[in-house]
């Protein structure tokens, strides 16, 4: 409930900090805070903080979450929104709902699905996800700008004086990956009138592009790990609960504890 406290009570807050310090700046600042409330609430079961039981941890934990989600939720709108135009604004808004969907749904099998994984920690899942999006986010802005870097200086153009091509460097790092994917139309659209800008909207664009392969390549590779070690820890345990001779457990409580109340129950 504390999550969803914070959230609803910072989200017009937040979002009109956003206005006045730039909705990119508020948003990253918003995703390493719900990042480090991740983090405290895997830790929560561990660590002592002053004279907090482990429990008010928790519940302070899950309300930095929802602090740091008051700054997500409506400055990613709000960036999309001001990025793309028409019908791709339509699409962004499309694909950000329908993700949004999934992740609720997501979340609620996850939940379900947790006590399968008898290898894999609660600090395993909460770390992996959270610092595992801050991390590929970051990662994508720093292969955007290095692509566009490298595109823009090896780009010959009648007219394009080195003095411009570090001024459009600059424009197309300064405007972010999002803004790239769109071709800089939002962030950029300052510049429409130069005859070389639709070549350095093309050259955005193909940034984004590359640099969003090498993510899904380091993600596709870092999921693979992942698994194999779930497959292996999950083993694991199952092989150590075979050499006990026992099961392993649901909620706190063994495969035969529930059993024998369900015949006590149909006895009754």
């Amino acid at each position: 409930m504390g999550v969803y406290m914070a959230l609803a009570v910072f989200l017009v807050t937040v979002g009109r900090l956003g206005d006045l310090f730039g909705r990119k700046r508020m948003f990253m600042l918003g995703l390493g805070v719900f990042t480090l409330g991740s983090l405290l609430c895997a830790l929560s079961s561990s660590i002592s903080i002053g004279g907090l039981s482990h429990t008010s941890i928790l519940l302070a934990a899950r309300a930095l979450q929802g602090f740091g989600g008051s700054f997500m939720l409506p400055l990613s709108l709000a960036i999309i929104t001001a990025t793309f135009a028409g019908p791709e604004r339509g699409t962004a808004i499309g694909i950000w709902g329908g993700s949004t969907g999934l992740a609720t749904a997501i979340g609620t099998v996850e939940r379900r699905l947790a006590g399968m994984a008898s290898g894999i920690t609660g600090l395993c899942r909460q770390v992996g996800m959270a610092v595992g999006i801050a991390f590929l986010g970051a990662m994508l802005t720093s292969r955007y700008n290095t692509y566009v870097h490298d595109r823009i200086l090896s780009w010959q153009a009648p007219g394009l004086t080195p003095t411009l091509r570090q001024h459009f460097i600059h424009v197309a790092q300064g405007a972010g990956d999002l803004s790239g994917s769109a071709g800089l139309a939002g962030a950029g659209s300052q510049y429409t009138s130069l005859p070389l800008f639709p070549g350095l909207s093309h050259l955005a664009r193909i940034a984004f592009v590359e640099g969003t392969i090498d993510i899904l390549r380091i993600a596709a590779a870092v999921l693979a790990v992942g698994f194999l070690a779930s497959v292996f820890l999950v083993r694991r345990a199952d092989l150590r609960y075979e050499a006990q001779g026992t099961q392993p457990s649901v909620d706190g409580r063994s495969a035969g504890d529930l059993q024998e109340r369900g015949m006590a129950s149909h006895a009754g």
